[in-house]
């Protein structure tokens, strides 16, 4: 049986969650830009075949950067509601401060995903 006191989220538990997701989003994304310089130059968009077989050739890498987005997201959402709680916890008063760097995040991740078109 897990007593109360170990299965509550405090303070101390919610300040190294939110620095630890910091720090693993930051190594996702720096893990996934040289991705982006791997591999042949894009031939151009009008000869369909070549394209094909680019992004044949392509598929791993670019699996790999998915995933990896994906991990930077979930890491920028946990970081980010972590972040907004101890800046509330810390100073009440700047609240607005908290939901402003909390609504920035979000906008962020939403822009993206939806430049992307996912």
């Amino acid at each position: 049986m897990i007593r109360r006191k170990e299965a509550l989220m405090n303070d101390v538990k919610v300040w190294h969650w939110t620095g630890w997701f910091g720090l693993v989003g930051v190594v996702l994304f720096l893990c996934e830009i040289p991705l982006y310089l791997v591999g042949v130059p894009v031939p151009p968009i009008n000869d369909a075949a070549a394209h094909s077989q680019h992004l044949a050739n392509i598929r791993v890498v670019a699996l790999t950067r998915v995933l990896l987005n994906m991990g930077f997201y979930v890491c920028l959402m946990v970081f980010t509601a972590g972040f907004r709680h101890l800046i509330r916890r810390t100073r009440s008063d700047y609240e607005w401060l908290a939901t402003l760097v909390f609504g920035a995040g979000r906008g962020w991740y939403a822009s993206i995903d939806r430049a992307r078109g996912a």
